[in-house]
């Protein structure tokens, strides 16, 4: 069955994911126009994610348990190539996503500081989607900043 165009993933090689973050530069605008596209994406991201643990689980992503639905979202991420997430709870009101070997950092390069923007909103509208209320991100660490990992808080 082929997926909707709404649902439809998109692979890009890394040099075009690079050439378009490399855009953002230090610009303020430049920088929420790749969250919001990221956001914009993230709602697909949820979809797909939700017709694949339907498929393999036999149930909706919200009737899984806490350590159900967090492995099934680890698989899904690194199957998409977004590289190896974990997540876990600080202080049960802020979640923290830790991603090695993320694909931002891959495609861009080296960068001054966080720089994993369409990340960013696409991670607020994935969770926000299982959330019943709007979830924010914010990357605090970044790979491409020299850091072992990239690292986003969301809540």
């Amino acid at each position: 069955m082929q997926p909707s165009a709404e649902k439809a993933l998109v692979t890009l090689p890394l040099p075009t994911i690079g050439a378009l973050a490399a855009i953002a530069g230090d610009g303020t605008s430049r920088v929420d126009a790749l969250r919001a596209a990221g956001h914009a994406g993230g709602s697909a991201l949820a979809e797909a994610f939700e017709d694949r643990v339907r498929r393999t689980d036999q149930e909706a992503a919200h009737e899984l348990t806490m350590d159900e639905f967090n492995t099934r979202v680890a698989e899904f991420f690194a199957r998409v190539g977004w590289g190896r997430m974990t997540m876990s709870s600080l202080h049960d009101l802020v979640a923290a996503i830790d991603l090695e070997e993320a694909w931002e950092p891959r495609a861009s390069g080296p960068a001054g500081g966080p720089s994993c923007h369409m990340s960013t909103g696409a991670l607020s509208a994935f969770f926000g989607a299982f959330a019943p209320y709007a979830v924010a991100a914010l990357e605090v660490e970044c790979s491409a900043a020299g850091q072992p990992r990239c690292r986003f808080l969301l809540g």
